[in-house]
């Protein structure tokens, strides 16, 4: 969900869907999912999406974690970059809920492990003035497969 790198970046455009003022395309679960007219704009298949406030919001405080770690290890926060970003399963809490007639069922909840690893932004280097192409390495098939192109083979 997190495609922007820089961190003041991220902060805005995870605070949008908390506000309902941009929403966000859902591409592969979509069997529930209601279809928007805010998302004809970012061309999703289907403008199928919705306002995800609390996964958002989740992670919005992962990021606000994120950036006080680093100001408290002296770091210069707007420098900072979402490197990586990953959510893994946790196990199951399993509590028991009450029903009629002296049943009892599950109650179950399905946490997750959330990662974020920031970095400071790599600086673009510009390629210098001597660009040389590298010599591809061919196969015997490949080469003559050029060289009957190209018209040549051995002279009689």
């Amino acid at each position: 969900m997190l495609t922007v790198s820089l961190i003041p970046c991220a902060r805005v455009s995870l605070a949008l869907p908390c506000s309902k003022k941009q929403a966000v395309p859902f591409t592969r679960f979509t069997g529930g999912i209601g279809r928007h007219a805010q998302l004809k704009q970012r061309k999703v298949p289907g403008s199928k999406g919705a306002w995800p406030q609390k996964a958002t919001k989740v992670i919005l405080d992962l990021v606000v974690n994120a950036e006080a770690n680093a100001d408290m290890r002296g770091l210069d926060v707007e420098d900072l970059s979402v490197v990586h970003t990953q959510a893994n399963r946790a196990s199951p809490t399993r509590r028991r809920t009450y029903r009629a007639h002296g049943r009892i069922g599950p109650y179950m909840a399905r946490p997750a492990h959330c990662e974020m690893v920031l970095a400071k932004s790599a600086e673009l280097v510009k390629k210098g003035p001597g660009g040389e192409k590298k010599q591809l390495k061919l196969t015997k098939k490949r080469a003559a497969q050029l060289r009957i192109q190209a018209g040549g083979g051995e002279t009689a």
